[in-house]
């Protein structure tokens, strides 16, 4: 079943049945697919022995969705599978940064434009770019782990690849090439500087990684100063700390960033223009990263609002006034909430707009 059952990153637009027939031969005509209790137009092929139910849902990001799957048995009755999925937060305004795609020469990047910070990215932008003068500059790892293959020069295994161990799917496009970041130590960190869209804008950030061993931790921080030397100022951003490992070390998973000065909620990172940010291994840890992934916040637009007594109005967003129900109305020039109207002549018509 595409999503497998307590998928917690199910693509969008994708949902599939693959079945193989036992004594009874499926059909069409004896299959039916429910989403969230509704039937669906679902599309069938039959090949052999295997009926392949599939549609194509246009999911939100992050939704939950119930999935029902309704087949003959081996003895010609009626048998449901029932489960659910929940779907990557993943969307079209996603700003990734693969872990492999780290800064070069002193925190020197490719054009943002092929890799993948800007839309759809083929993947291997930086290979073979970086050396060991990079070390303690643009990244750190001083045990010169094996496996870097996608940039041999460096310190940094990159070695997963180029059909890496994460997968090539990123939700609204694929990548043709892609390499895992392994074999990462306690107090390793690579450096990635990018420029986000102005004004700046509010994100989530999440991270697709695994673990073989200890459980995930790593921090994510800004460089505030120093980008490009050996001497770089750090500011607190996000941590992400699931507790646990992943079933394996080619078994990734998709973990949200938090914010360990407000007990753990998911963070809210509010980034705009050129941004060096560093990611690093933290104590008793050890992880491989695949991607960063840093989501635009939908912020939901408040209606303003507006009521009245004899002597003033309470008010939120922008106060306007006109001498006409109709209009035209224009605002009232540093009008804060409440505002007092008892010096108001003759009849006059309020009402509020967002800011």
């Amino acid at each position: 079943m595409t999503p497998a059952p307590n998928a917690q990153s199910a693509a969008p637009n994708k949902v599939e049945v693959v079945h193989l027939d036992g004594r009874t031969p499926l059909t069409s005509a004896n299959v039916t697919l429910k989403i969230d209790g509704q039937v669906v137009a679902a599309t069938f092929d039959k090949g052999g022995a295997t009926l392949t139910t599939s549609f194509v849902p246009d999911f939100a990001p992050s939704s939950v969705h119930n999935f029902e799957y309704t087949y003959v048995d081996a003895g010609g009755n009626p048998a449901v599978m029932a489960w659910t999925a929940k779907v990557s937060p993943i969307s079209t305004k996603t700003l990734f940064v693969e872990a492999e795609d780290f800064d070069f020469q002193g925190g020197k990047t490719v054009a943002q434009d092929t890799t993948g910070f800007k839309g759809p990215y083929d993947g291997g932008a930086y290979e073979g770019l970086g050396d060991e003068a990079d070390a303690e500059i643009d990244y750190h790892n001083p045990g010169g782990n094996a496996g870097q293959t996608y940039r041999p020069g460096t310190g940094v295994a990159a070695g997963k690849g180029p059909v890496g161990s994460g997968g090539n799917d990123r939700g609204y496009f694929t990548v043709k090439k892609n390499w895992t970041v392994g074999w990462n130590d306690p107090g390793d960190w690579q450096n990635y500087t990018r420029t986000f869209p102005t004004p700046a804008k509010k994100y989530n950030i999440y991270g697709h990684l695994s673990s073989g061993g200890n459980p995930i931790d790593g921090q994510m921080d800004i460089v505030t100063a120093g980008v490009g030397t050996a001497d770089q100022t750090l500011k607190y951003l996000a941590t992400v700390k699931p507790g646990r490992a992943t079933a394996g070390w080619d078994t990734l998973e998709i973990f949200q960033f938090t914010d360990n000065d407000k007990g753990n909620a998911p963070v809210v990172a509010e980034l705009g223009g050129k941004v060096t940010f560093r990611f690093t291994t933290m104590p008793g840890a050890s992880l491989d990263a695949d991607w960063f992934a840093f989501i635009p916040v939908e912020e939901v637009a408040v209606a303003p609002t507006i009521s009245v007594s004899k002597t003033a109005l309470t008010f939120t967003g922008v106060l306007q006034v006109s001498d006409n129900a109709a209009g035209p109305y224009t605002d009232v020039a540093g009008a804060t909430s409440p505002r007092d109207i008892t010096g108001t002549v003759g009849t006059k018509f309020w009402r509020t707009r967002q800011p």
